[in-house]
């Protein structure tokens, strides 16, 4: 199979965030699943931070789908540059690389989704430095190495713009003859001051349940979250597809730093809705 090197979308934290070597990466994954209980989870949360601070989170969502059989996987990531442009970012990369090698994507499904809609689009720029969905693929490469991913990125969407979305994702992908495994990539809080962090990570778990009972925006609007995940989560709730589901939290994790003789950190959670 040729390959060609505009067609594909390099890793840019592998060696940084977790393993460059393979038979490392392997024995990586593999131990931060290890006595996680497994199960068919359809729809995970995980955490895009170093694998040292995050991994046991990243194992236990992954654990917990490990057993679903999906036909694709929708990587779902927020844009941590480039906030200000109300889209989806898909990209034109027909490859995604690990150390662990390829991973294709699944360029029909992503062009199906620009049909009729001017919310998702084609560009790979955020892409290229956005680590977020990058940070899942080694374990999806793992438990589903044959399966094809849908790597998408949101900008900064209003709310009536993740509506529209919701609709054209579950018309063009949540088709009866396609199962579907839904991965989040998303930190519970910000970094900053250990106990506001703390506080506001506590306060999205609260407010996690499917459909949404609350506007996320409004939390974050009033200061009581602050999780890279707000537009992610709310859009999960739009879909629709977590009806009669439970919310599993599954693992916690948190970095925490000494900064100018002040305790911040940022809070990490591996979640599952089965």
């Amino acid at each position: 199979m040729d390959i060609l090197k505009k067609d594909i979308r390099k890793p840019i934290v592998s060696g940084l965030f977790y393993p460059d070597n393979p038979e490392e990466l392997k024995a990586k994954i593999e131990a931060l699943m290890n006595g996680c209980p497994r199960g068919d989870a359809a729809v995970i949360l995980c955490p895009h931070g170093t694998w040292d601070k995050t991994g046991e989170s990243l194992g236990a969502a992954f654990a917990a789908a490990s057993e679903f059989k999906p036909d694709r996987v929708l990587l779902l990531g927020p844009v941590h540059r480039e906030k200000d442009r109300r889209v989806l970012y898909l990209s034109s990369k027909k490859y995604f690389e690990t150390a662990l090698g390829f991973v294709n994507v699944d360029s029909s499904a992503a062009l199906s989704l620009t049909e009729k809609s001017d919310l998702f689009v084609f560009d790979d720029s955020p892409h290229m430095e956005e680590h977020a969905l990058e940070l899942q693929i080694p374990f999806i490469q793992t438990l589903f190495p044959q399966v094809e991913i849908i790597p998408l990125l949101l900008g900064g969407l209003k709310r009536s713009d993740l509506k529209k979305a919701a609709g054209t994702l579950k018309q063009r992908l949540f088709t009866p003859d396609k199962k579907i495994l839904v991965v989040l990539s998303a930190n519970l809080s910000r970094y900053g001051l250990a106990s506001q962090t703390e506080a506001e990570a506590q306060r999205l778990l609260d407010n996690l349940e499917m459909p949404l009972k609350r506007s996320l925006k409004e939390l974050e609007t009033e200061g009581l979250i602050s999780s890279c995940g707000t537009a992610l989560l709310t859009l999960l709730s739009d879909l629709g597809i977590l009806q009669d589901k439970t919310l599993h939290i599954l693992k916690r994790d948190k970095t925490e730093l000494l900064d100018r003789g002040e305790l911040k950190a940022v809070y990490y959670a591996g979640i599952s809705w089965s």
